[in-house]
């Protein structure tokens, strides 16, 4: 009887420190935010390590442009400075997009489970109760809380401003609570009620994206913390920087993950160097996954309008609302309710959002760099879901 191969593979390790690559890794040194990290510093936590509490603030910018990143930075900073000089600063960090619902709810709920000792927090209370939780842990400790509510825009804006209102209106002890809202929809503060607004008081401050020449030397300082001497040569950085900054809306995360799943290719094939082809492959499995993971969350209506734009991408590339919406009710299965125009165009701009397609003048296409990898996998979600050919759903047009 002939002995079953192995199936685990030493490779000769390129990788020398694994942390640098995961999204919680805290460099020491934030390139090219200064004047970003002095606003939210002069703003918010240098108050709050002198005083206990600063000004709420709201931090827009695109994905990958280094908001969180700052926020910890300086959440790290301020830790620092409050132990040695005894300062009562609890810096609570919830990321709105991960929790079971997105409304103020669970927000609510969550802070109260970060705040109370384990043992002493239960489920299956309404609002006021965890409210009045809170309540009185602010009355036990006298803490001072900054409260980091990343992707806030994840949560419907009625309930955002819901949000904002209890943390901030007068009987709820505000001085205690300082906010710190973070959002890649630049909408997002547009859709908040005046009276929202008015009671959270938050300066803004902007993210832009960083350009070609800034993710090249953000990436060539993850891989001299990251990968062995001599990983990576400054050649194919650049080759990765121009990827990010043409690809992947200049999102430095994506080139991080890049690099290492890049690394990882190389090991794999027994090289001592990264390649120009370890860069493309590694990008093109990221862009397939995102992909797949946008379709996969997408509803019905969602994937009826994709096909369509599809189809349109074969005739004269853009459909304007009132003929995509037109062509959606003649594909509409006689078993499924039809959306309104209205409706249907709110889910085109949440598409958009994706990245996965434009809008120019009321009019949608999808973006051209993808269309190969788009056109795959919506034929076979369509397949998936539907039990036919993405030919078939549109065999009415």
């Amino acid at each position: 009887m002939s002995k079953q191969k192995s199936f685990i593979v030493v490779t000769e390790h390129l990788i020398k420190n694994p942390d640098v690559f995961k999204d919680t890794y805290i460099p020491k040194e934030i390139l090219f935010r200064e004047k970003e990290l002095n606003e939210l510093s002069t703003y918010t936590f240098s108050p709050c390590a002198n005083y206990g509490v600063g000004s709420n603030v709201f931090i827009n910018g695109e994905t990958g442009t280094g908001k969180t990143l700052s926020v910890n930075y300086l959440i790290e900073e301020t830790e620092r400075i409050a132990k040695k000089e005894k300062i009562n600063i609890r810096p609570i960090y919830i990321n709105c997009s991960t929790l079971p619902k997105k409304g103020e709810f669970h927000v609510i709920r969550t802070l109260c489970e970060r705040l109370l000792p384990k043992g002493e927090f239960k489920l299956g209370y309404e609002i006021t109760k965890y409210l009045d939780f809170i309540q009185e842990y602010f009355k036990n400790t006298k803490a001072n809380i900054i409260l980091i509510l990343d992707e806030i825009d994840k949560i419907k804006s009625e309930s955002a401003d819901r949000l904002l209102t209890i943390l901030t209106r007068t009987d709820f002890s505000p001085s205690n609570i300082t906010i710190i809202c973070i959002y890649n929809n630049i909408y997002f503060r547009d859709n908040l009620l005046p009276s929202t607004l008015s009671s959270f008081k938050g300066s803004v401050i902007v993210f832009t994206n960083y350009d070609a020449d800034q993710l090249f030397q953000i990436l060539r300082m993850r891989a001299g913390e990251g990968l062995k001497p001599n990983t990576i040569n400054e050649k194919t950085l650049v080759f990765l920087a121009t990827i990010i900054d043409d690809k992947f809306k200049s999102d430095v995360r994506k080139g991080i993950e890049i690099l290492e799943r890049a690394a990882r290719y190389a090991e794999i094939n027994k090289k001592i160097q990264i390649s120009k082809d370890d860069i493309e492959s590694a990008a093109k499995k990221i862009i397939e996954t995102e992909i797949r993971n946008y379709f996969a969350q997408m509803d019905h209506h969602k994937i009826y309008t994709m096909a369509l734009l599809s189809k349109g991408v074969e005739e004269n590339g853009k459909i304007k609302l009132v003929e995509l919406y037109k062509k959606y009710k003649q594909i509409m299965p006689s078993t499924e309710e039809a959306y309104t125009e209205e409706a249907i165009r709110k889910k085109l701009d949440e598409i958009c959002s994706t990245g996965l397609i434009l809008k120019r003048a009321r009019a949608w296409y999808l973006i051209p760099k993808n269309l190969d990898i788009i056109h795959k996998i919506l034929e076979e979600e369509v397949r998936k879901r539907f039990k036919f050919s993405m030919d078939t759903l549109l065999v009415n047009l």
